[in-house]
């Protein structure tokens, strides 16, 4: 295995970890928070 297949290797599990971190930190969110607080916005609001 020279040096650019271990580098490619290594960036394929970079993102695979990556990715599995946003599932796993959008299911957190989404079990902390309720769906009107994440859909909500409160830039602009008039008070």
């Amino acid at each position: 295995m020279d040096f650019w297949t271990a580098l490619e290797y290594a960036a394929w599990l970079i993102s695979i970890v990556l990715f599995a971190w946003m599932l796993a930190d959008a299911r957190f969110t989404s079990s902390q928070y309720g769906e009107d607080f994440l859909l909500s916005s409160r830039e602009g609001e008039d008070e």
